[in-house]
């Protein structure tokens, strides 16, 4: 079966000559962002719809869901009924109206939507399911799983059923705890305790009695709070204080405590801690039982139930009681005419919103007649515009045709013209290509000839320079032999004068000076001798050497390498330059380094104050602005956070220092001090051409003092390392200017 024209209720796309089987009653739209499941009929009803009206649904849909979440009532029903007003049987719309017009007292127009025949497909009602489950109470949660059965295929109604499942579970209990009903144990706690108190809870509820707390048992909406309370503490039979500092701090609990002293109610309490009594508390306890809740929690659970039952079914006076319940009867009389009244009022305003959903329903009927008689009029109108448009557009398609026609003969033509010209220009330029051709090759004869006869001169001009070369080597060589005969018989005689001279030596100056000495270290009464050996020492420095990331595990204790970059030859146009480092100290895979030169001149606090390694603004500096611009993300990975134990100046007895985890830091005095072992390998340290910028004192050496992080003699003065690379331990002021030489600790391994 074929249709003629069809169109999406969803975005409003167009479709015509659709094929679709006899009994096919849902078709998906193809439309790009759209693929939107729909009902057949409804789909062809809405292709009679005028095209701007047709037009408005996708906007009509965007701001229906966006009044969705949040839920705006107002907002969701008035787009609801705009599409609804286009889209009668749109089942979005029904089910977000039906929503809309249902309130906490009347739930009339929801039950009305789900007792209706869903017809609709799975995709739209999947849609709507989560709003409908929300709003739905007991009785529309069951007609919701009618729906459910006849919308839904059987392998997916499970999920479905569960969620409803839940839902009900959840409305039995909210009904449950929030019940107006008279209870054993009213629970005054502090927020503070509410662990403890759920506790206590469950035990005296395993035991038979009924508890309130406000946790629990208060409705999250409730406008009238305190009244609430008030009714609570007065409908149950013992007030329960959970006493701590904290309750007894709370202003809730104390007006509670004030309540339940005028209802006169039953008194007990649970000391949660060992707080003193305030002045409100000794007078609303004074002469009570009370319970205390330590270690041993069964215990005192077990104390607080058998308190709790000798209060419960405690005898009290006979007139008392008498007057009590006749209260309680009046009372109960009172609330039972209350609600007779409300229940009446109830019927009648039920009543009369049945009078007007019926008047209602039969307007919309008779509108919707209209309504359909319009569309039907408006259809026509658009059939026959449709058709005259048709035929207009079929005369307008023929001209066009034969004036394509008429172009592409012409193009034809044109085209011919072109390549009869463009055949002739081919032909002229093989003519030329020829000639040219030809002249080439009669050149490139030419330049052979003349290359031929200028090889056979050069060939000429090189045999006569051989000739010539080889005479004056034969010359040479015969002056040089007559040479080298003299030389060597002048060699055999010097050879053979060494020889005499040489041996002459031996027998009479060596040979008796050895005597002589041997004779000498026998003597036993010489043995003061003494032999000093004298060896230089020579300090190889080593050149530090860039190394990747990956290579770092091969460096070894005192080993140089470059890491990072810094701005050291006060040069800002070439950059940075790389930092050198110095390798003190390996163990477990990591280790301690330390910049050769002193990167940077500092203050180690800014203002002259009592301060330490942990607040001082030169460690701000260090793990901030230095550790972000000195090294990239990759090398930030390999740099391992150290925790510092940063003592005190033992020599001058000032206090410890707290640990800190740094990422860059500055040597202590003791570390300075030879604890690594490295003293006599980095004894000095000498600044860079950027470092001494801000006029840093430099010694006849060339090296500077540098910071250490230990404090000095007092607050206000801080330790370094001298000229020659020994600890200061008296300080300096921590707002003077000294060498910044970083030092951290390096991942050599993974």
């Amino acid at each position: 079966m074929k249709l003629t024209r069809l169109r999406c209720p969803n975005c409003g796309a167009d479709f015509e000559n659709i094929d679709v089987t006899e009994d096919q009653k849902v078709f998906k739209c193809t439309r790009l962002g759209c693929g939107a499941s729909f009902i057949l009929d409804q789909g062809i009803r809405f292709a009679d719809i005028k095209q701007a009206e047709a037009e408005k649904i996708r906007h009509y849909r965007e701001e229906l869901k966006r009044s969705l979440s949040p839920f705006d009532r107002h907002l969701a029903g008035r787009y609801a009924g705009n599409i609804l007003a286009i889209l009668p049987d749109d089942y979005r719309a029904k089910a977000i109206l039906a929503i809309a017009q249902s309130g906490e007292q009347n739930s009339r127009p929801l039950y009305y939507f789900l007792q209706s025949e869903p017809a609709c497909t799975p995709e739209e009602f999947e849609e709507v399911f989560p709003y409908l489950l929300e709003r739905c109470d007991y009785r529309g949660l069951n007609l919701l799983r009618d729906a459910v059965a006849a919308v839904e295929p059987e392998d997916r109604q499970q999920q479905f059923l569960e969620k409803i499942d839940r839902q009900v579970a959840y409305i039995k209990r909210k009904v449950e705890d929030y019940a107006d009903i008279p209870r054993d144990i009213f629970v005054c706690h502090s927020s503070d305790d509410l662990g403890i108190v759920m506790k206590m809870v469950d035990v005296l509820e395993a035991d038979g009695n009924k508890c309130w707390y406000s946790e629990r048992n208060m409705p999250p909406d409730s406008l009238h709070y305190w009244e609430k309370i008030k009714e609570a503490i007065r409908r149950c039979t013992i007030f329960l204080v959970c006493c701590s500092g904290s309750a007894m701090l709370s202003d809730p609990v104390q007006t509670e405590i004030r309540l339940a002293e005028e209802a006169g109610v039953k008194r007990l309490e649970l000391k949660l801690d060992d707080t003193p009594h305030t002045s409100l508390f000794k007078h609303f306890f004074n002469g009570i039982s009370w319970v205390k809740l330590d270690d041993d929690f069964d215990g005192a659970m077990e104390q607080l139930k058998e308190f709790v039952y000798r209060l419960k079914y405690a005898e009290g006076g006979s007139e008392e009681k008498a007057a009590q319940k006749k209260a309680e009867e009046e009372r109960l009389l009172a609330e039972q005419r209350r609600r007779h009244e409300k229940y009446e009022a109830l019927l009648r305003e039920r009543e009369e919103e049945k009078q007007r959903m019926e008047e209602l329903r039969l307007h919309e009927g008779a509108r919707q007649k209209q309504e359909e008689q319009r569309k039907r009029e408006e259809a026509e109108q658009l059939r026959r515009a449709e058709e005259e448009r048709k035929l207009q557009e079929e005369a307008e398609r023929k001209r066009l045709e034969a004036e394509r026609l008429q172009e592409e003969q012409r193009k034809a033509e044109e085209e011919r013209q072109r390549q009869k010209e463009q055949k002739r220009l081919e032909e002229e330029k093989k003519k030329a290509a020829e000639l040219d051709r030809q002249r080439k090759t009669e050149e490139e004869r030419k330049q052979q000839e003349e290359q031929k006869l200028l090889e056979e001169q050069e060939r000429w001009r090189q045999a006569v320079l051989r000739e010539k070369q080889a005479s004056e080597k034969r010359a040479r060589i015969e002056a040089e032999t007559a040479e080298q005969q003299e030389l060597k018989a002048i060699k055999k005689r010097l050879w053979l004068v060494c020889f005499v001279v040489g041996i002459y030596s031996y027998l009479f100056i060596v040979k008796p000076m050895m005597t002589e000495i041997s004779s000498i270290f026998d003597n036993s009464s010489n043995t003061d001798l003494q032999t000093v050996t004298i060896i230089p020492q020579i300090t190889i420095v080593p050149t530090p050497t860039a190394l990747p990331l990956t290579s770092f595990s091969k460096l070894n204790v005192m080993d140089e390498f470059t890491f990072g970059k810094y701005e050291q030859d006060n040069d800002l146009t070439n950059g940075s330059e790389p930092i050198e480092w110095r390798i003190l100290k390996i163990e477990e895979g990591k280790a301690l380094v330390i910049s050769i030169n002193g990167l940077e001149t500092m203050q180690f606090n800014e203002t002259t104050t009592d301060v330490t390694w942990e607040t001082c603004s030169l460690r701000e500096w260090l793990n901030g602005t230095f550790y972000n611009s000195a090294f990239s993300s990759t090398e930030k990975t390999k740099i391992w956070e150290k925790i510092n134990n940063n003592w005190g100046n033992s020599n001058y007895k000032t206090e410890d220092g707290d640990p800190t985890i740094d990422n860059i830091f500055l040597l202590s005095i003791y570390e300075i001090k030879g604890y690594y072992g490295w003293l006599s390998s980095l004894p000095k340290c000498e600044p860079t051409v950027h470092a001494k910028r801000n006029e840093v004192f430099v010694g006849g050496n060339a090296y500077s003092r540098w910071w250490l992080r230990t404090p000095g003699c007092r607050g206000d003065l801080a330790s370094y390392a001298d000229l020659f690379g020994r600890g200061e331990p008296i300080g300096d002021d921590v707002s003077s200017f000294g060498l910044v030489r970083p030092a951290f600790w390096l991942k050599l391994s993974e």
